[in-house]
């Protein structure tokens, strides 16, 4: 955890936090980094303080060695929204960072708190029995995340919480390998020993199908980045049922092309 001195001047030290936000978001989560950029420019910087937070939660199952630990991190994080909500940060460059937003954007404290409980999940390393809890966790995570981003946007906040999700299931599908490694599996009644078997692959093609269908219908008028969240959502998943194995793994250059994809849909949107 990054050391603030007490005797930070305030100005100085929400610049440093702001700073940090954009660093950890481009760093650990540059698909949100990117899409942040199609959204009203008055907004960016709340939204990367929000994707900041997210991140900080989103990694706590990845890099722990014990669950008692994660719970203990989870805990911290959640005993830090109180203190945001109380006016009184604790000293940690996103929650002084998420301080220096709330007077003029709406965050709602509970669905921050919600989006913690629900990385207790990941930790508990529990068997998804079907889609539908899988929908569950990813509306209660990226649901919830892009719900709030709505919120700072001014959009509608159903389409965001239905967008999210599925962008939130999207990613759950491309880290098999990885949630894999961790002993972790989100494909509904798939368990871990049975991940690379032929009944695991038809899961993981009927919830790619699944997730198609609970796209929602985004409106001419719908904002920029809604309409990039839609296109990310919908390029990945054809990409996804493309590929012949449920380990997705993309070759460098192709990150690159998609990367330009990404930039160039949100050019011409703006």
């Amino acid at each position: 955890m990054i050391q603030i001195s007490s005797k930070s001047d305030p100005i100085n030290l929400i610049k440093e936090a702001q700073e940090y936000c954009v660093a950890q978001v481009k760093t650990f989560d540059p698909d949100l980094y990117l899409i942040t950029l199609a959204a009203p420019k008055n907004t960016q910087g709340a939204l990367i303080v929000l994707f900041a937070f997210n991140v900080e939660i989103e990694r706590i199952p990845n890099t722990v060695s014990e669950e008692t630990l994660g719970r203990i991190k989870l805990q911290w994080w959640r005993e830090g929204l109180e203190s945001v909500f109380n006016g009184k940060p604790r000293k940690h460059m996103v929650l002084i960072a998420l301080k220096s937003i709330l007077d003029e954007f709406p965050i709602c404290h509970s669905t921050l708190e919600e989006i913690i409980d629900a990385r207790e999940h990941a930790l508990e390393k529990a068997q998804l029995k079907s889609f539908h809890q899988l929908y569950n966790h990813g509306k209660r995570t990226g649901g919830n995340l892009f719900k709030l981003t709505a919120g700072i946007i001014k959009c509608d906040a159903q389409i965001g919480l239905e967008l999210g999700t599925s962008f939130a299931l999207v990613q759950l599908m491309k880290s098999i390998k990885l949630d894999k490694l961790k002993g972790r599996c989100y494909l509904p009644s798939i368990q871990l020993n049975e991940i690379e078997s032929a009944k695991a692959v038809n899961v993981y093609k009927t919830t790619l199908n699944e997730i198609l269908k609970c796209l929602p219908r985004i409106p001419s008028d719908c904002s920029s980045f809604s309409k990039i969240c839609y296109w990310i959502v919908s390029y990945d998943l054809k990409s996804l049922n493309q590929k012949q194995s449920i380990f997705y793994e993309d070759h460098e250059r192709h990150l690159g092309w998609r990367k330009c994809l990404i930039a160039m849909r949100i050019f011409v949107l703006r």
